[in-house]
């Protein structure tokens, strides 16, 4: 911090003046929310926010919770039946600063740490009137975070692909108070993760097949926004964005077709016949994005998709781009 303010003081960025008497001072601060560790010789940068991690624990006085090595168990299920339902239980989660501990957690999550994205996800449904039980689950997600605070992304090093390549995923009706189903995606480009998302589908899903197309519709539109943001950049992508899906991309090829219902002979689900037409004109007319089965790719980083696109967090963590710090 000493270099950098020298530094400052020596290039004259700044410049001392008496404070005007119509005037007010503006309070500020230093702010390194993410550390940056390089290696010159790979020519890698390595983004963590371990410090940060310690000033949440210790703001919420957490410091002492026990290691976890995920940030949620698969299979439990949050309700709203685990909601307080009577005064007592309600004056005592009142004393928890439930929704703020939630907000330092999407700060990491959308920050430098996608693999708590769906365990985020999750607890941050319950704000309104959260639970003991919900409130457990916070406190696994920061477990998980103590165990892994030095744990972030690398950029850079041997890779010299240029492709964006996209994962994703749909979870079918696994919210069980709606019945609404998750979205879940992943972009990486040079082999990098660079953008990612899992939420709740904004509609109720009639079957596995609407979940996915609804999924890829999600995918596509962010590699559409993707695509013009890194021709701004001049990083033109020369061939169409790779969305991955595991075992699903014969319905998004249009190799089979959408079942229809038995009295009326429509799809039996409108807003999937629109998704799966507007993917089928961009892959075929447009050539912007291509559909690929994930158990035919080989040589691409699937460990980080995996910790955002699919329940099962047991995940492997040693993932060439998603590694401990050093």
């Amino acid at each position: 911090m000493d270099d950098e303010f020298n530094s400052l003081m020596k290039n004259q960025t700044w410049t001392y003046v008496t404070l005007p008497s119509d005037r007010k001072a503006i309070a500020c601060k230093w702010v390194y929310k993410i550390k940056q560790n390089a290696d010159g010789s790979n020519k890698m940068l390595f983004l963590h926010q371990a410090s940060y991690i310690e000033r949440t624990l210790e703001h919420y006085n957490l410091l002492e919770i026990k290691l976890q090595s995920v940030p949620s168990d698969p299979y439990s299920k949050l309700t709203k039946e685990m909601c307080p339902k009577d005064n007592q239980e309600i004056e005592e989660m009142t004393k928890i600063i439930y929704r703020q501990t939630i907000g330092s957690l999407m700060y990491l999550m959308n920050g430098i740490r996608p693999d708590i994205a769906y365990a985020v996800s999750r607890v941050s449904q319950f704000l309104n009137n959260p639970g003991p039980s919900h409130w457990t689950a916070v406190k696994k997600i920061f477990r998980c975070l103590k165990a892994t605070k030095h744990i972030g992304i690398c950029f850079g090093g041997s890779s010299r692909t240029t492709s964006l390549i996209g994962f994703y995923d749909a979870d079918f009706a696994g919210n069980l108070d709606t019945r609404k189903s998750t979205t879940r995606y992943v972009f990486m480009l040079n082999n990098e993760p660079i953008s990612w998302c899992s939420q709740k589908q904004n509609c109720v899903s009639l079957s596995t097949t609407e979940s996915e197309y609804i999924a890829a519709s999600e995918a596509t539109k962010e590699a559409i926004w993707l695509r013009q943001h890194l021709r701004e950049l001049h990083q033109e992508q020369l061939y169409p964005v790779q969305e991955i899906l595991n075992g699903f991309s014969r319905f998004l090829k249009g190799r089979e077709k959408v079942n229809d219902d038995q009295h009326t002979g429509r799809p039996r689900s409108l807003r999937c016949e629109e998704n799966k037409l507007k993917i089928k004109e961009l892959i075929k007319f447009n050539r912007i994005i291509s559909i690929t089965d994930l158990s035919s790719e080989t040589g691409l980083s699937v460990g980080m998709c995996h910790q955002i696109v699919t329940k099962d967090l047991d995940m492997i963590r040693t993932s060439s781009k998603f590694v401990p710090g050093f």
